[in-house]
């Protein structure tokens, strides 16, 4: 029994695909007969019904009355026809109109014979296929009737020619001619009925709904508009089960949809969008989306909402059964990372892990790769007694790599060496390791504007200079170190500023001097233009100043320096609120405000015993939702020492226990 429209609709919009079918199969016949006399191509016509039906299925919770689909359906076909009609610039028309511009001079067989192969150089092709139609019409016909037809249509004879011609009066003509018009559209209404039953819609049509779906879902999701995105995502579900897109597209929209929950400063995350997106995204992850997009969105989540493991795992999975080597290299090394961290703690699973990462990457990971690879694990070869060897292998490779030694990795390597050789008791020689890396920096004629950063960093905290000075009772180097280093931060600013008044143009001369100037900096945009240029610049010096500053005050704050650490603090925080637009992406990524916060709330209490100030910058550091919801706010109060005092304090708990996630 043939289903009523508003039963169709209903079981359409309840996600039965199978309604789908029976509405195609109800309305498919009237939709092609609008298309085909307009656009007069039977292949056009059979792929504008498909694009009807995509149009329609995708966009049937637009639909105000149910009961009228099949006139929605028309109208959708109409406005499509037309769009192609005005796209291909060809005139729609009727099937009279047809036979009044169809103009061949010569007998009904031989017509025949002229219309099936010595077409004239002016006929265009769109009216082949009719043209083969009409004459299979007409030889359907009675012979009296094609005649008079082929008499006033095709050889253009007059009533009273035809009349003298067949020996008939000019009424018989004028009778019979229209009554052969009316013949002639039944027979032809039938013929394309046929074609319709012979012709069912394009085989590739379920590829045609979920590829215009998934197509329709991304542009809703650029736009933000995450209902359209999310409906657009699951009809391409329902029509083909385990389509890996389209579950990438679900959980994409819900990873939109929780960044957004987490925006405002009392943004609450619904914890049934994470399972979602999380779901979702593990879903597509499995039927094959194993692009870096997908993983990553992913593993930002797991990392974001504490799910260690599963962050830990999706990685080594994906660095292991990957073909794209820099994505998968990158992959296994934060997997390693994480490893270490006090949410998984497995120091010797970190250090096999990375045994086992090289030897998957031998021949494809460069030097360079190999020691990136080693600062991700240091903590674990530390932990398990291995720091020697660590700092074996790692010689070796910088030994090897020379003077094509990064200056991002020049100060890694000089840190994790002389954070051990700190840990062993031998100050005097980490002091010494401090010293030749800022004096390398010094000299150096690489420009990078991370350079001073790194400077700045050394005298600071990154490189534990001046706590190690500290330690060695030097308080006249620690004054004398931590002055230039503030020199040098005032500095650093007016570098910043120069550099970005000197773009005054974007002409290629310009761009060819930036080109020569910052070519060997760490992330130059190779190939950009002067504009991406400059928003690389500017990025990087908001993100390099913001760390040298925070690198400084921690500096202090080690060597008792509490009130200079405090004031630069609050220079970052400053610093921070007032470029942060200029770096969205990374405010998603590591958004500081947060951590500055922190920092303060627990220098407040070191430093001052000022516990209102203390609980005051908690709540601020709170409101950066992204870091409460990883809980390193919690971590970060349950651990340091500077906040003993107040562990236990009902109104500290209260901000460091205050969810971010509904239950």
């Amino acid at each position: 029994m043939e289903q009523d429209d508003l039963q169709i609709v209903h079981a359409l919009r309840g996600g039965d695909s199978t309604a789908f079918t029976a509405l195609v199969e109800k309305y498919k016949k009237a939709v092609y007969g609008v298309i085909l006399p307009k656009v007069q191509d039977f292949h056009q016509a059979q792929d504008l019904t498909s694009e009807t039906f995509v149009t329609a299925y995708l966009s049937i919770e637009s639909l105000d009355a149910p009961e009228k689909v099949g006139a929605w359906l028309c109208g959708i076909a109409r406005n499509l026809t037309n769009k192609w009609l005005y796209r291909e610039k060809r005139d729609d028309l009727s099937f009279e109109g047809l036979l009044e511009n169809t103009s061949e001079s010569a007998h009904k067989a031989e017509l025949l014979q002229v219309s099936a192969a010595e077409k004239t150089p002016d006929q265009t092709a769109e009216h082949v296929e009719l043209r083969q139609l009409l004459w299979r019409c007409l030889i359907s016909l009675p012979d009296i009737s094609s005649e008079v037809l082929i008499l006033s249509y095709i050889r253009e004879m007059k009533s009273a020619e035809i009349a003298t011609f067949l020996g008939i009066s000019r009424t018989a003509v004028t009778t019979r001619l229209s009554d052969a018009r009316k013949r002639l559209k039944q027979e032809m209404i039938r013929m394309v009925e046929n074609t319709i039953e012979s012709q069912p819609l394009a085989e590739d049509f379920t590829e045609q709904v979920v590829t215009e779906a998934i197509k329709r879902g991304e542009q809703y999701l650029a736009d933000g508009n995450w209902k359209s995105a999310r409906e657009q995502f699951q009809r391409a579900a329902d029509v083909q089960v385990d389509y890996a897109p389209a579950y990438r597209g679900l959980g994409m929209v819900a990873r939109e949809m929780i960044e957004e929950q987490l925006s405002p400063p009392d943004g609450m995350v619904d914890s049934t969008l994470i399972e979602e997106a999380c779901t979702e995204l593990a879903r597509a992850y499995r039927l094959g989306a194993r692009d870096a997009d997908t993983v990553r969105a992913l593993a930002h989540l797991y990392h974001q909402f504490q799910r260690c493991e599963e962050y830990v795992d999706l990685l080594w999975n994906f660095a292991m059964t990957t073909g794209d080597f820099g994505a998968g290299f990158d992959a296994g090394c934060r997997s390693i990372a994480e490893m270490q961290e006090p949410c998984v703690a497995d120091h010797k699973r970190a250090v096999d892990a990375h045994k086992t990462l090289l030897k998957r990457f031998d021949g494809k990971a460069t030097l360079t790769d190999q020691l990136e690879s080693y600062f991700h694990v240091f903590d674990a070869y530390r932990k398990t007694g291995r720091a020697a060897n660590w700092l074996e292998q790692t010689e070796h490779l910088v030994d090897q790599i020379g003077d094509e030694l990064t200056l991002m990795h020049c100060a890694l390597y000089t840190r994790e060496r002389g954070k051990t050789l700190r840990e062993w008791g031998c100050h005097q020689e980490a002091a010494h390791t401090f010293e030749a890396f800022i004096d390398w920096l010094q000299k150096t004629e690489i420009v990078d504007p991370e350079k001073q950063a790194l400077l700045i960093g050394a005298q600071g905290d990154y490189l534990h200079l001046a706590p190690t000075y500290y330690q060695l009772g030097e308080h006249q180097k620690v004054k004398t170190l931590l002055a230039e280093a503030e020199a040098n931060l005032e500095s650093y600013l007016i570098e910043r500023d120069t550099a970005l008044a000197s773009i005054t143009d974007e002409t290629e001369t310009t761009r060819k001097r930036l080109e020569q100037t910052y070519r060997n900096a760490g992330g130059y945009p190779t190939g950009g233009s002067v504009a991406d240029i400059r928003r690389w610049l500017n990025r990087k010096y908001f993100i390099a100043i913001h760390i040298a500053t925070t690198c400084l005050a921690l500096g202090c704050a080690e060597v008792g320096e509490g009130d200079a650490a405090i004031r630069l603090l609050h220079r970052a925080a400053q610093h921070w609120e007032q470029r942060r637009d200029y770096i969205q992406e990374e405010v998603r990524v590591w958004s500081s405000g947060g951590r500055i916060m922190a920092w303060l709330a627990a220098m407040s209490l070191k430093f001052r015993n000022d516990r209102e100030a203390s609980l005051e910058y908690l709540k601020r550091a709170h409101e950066d939702r992204r870091r409460a919801a990883r809980g390193s706010i919690k971590r970060f109060f349950e651990e340091d020492e500077a906040f003993e005092a107040v562990r236990h304090d009902p109104e500290f708990l209260a901000v460091v226990n205050a969810p971010v996630v509904s239950q």
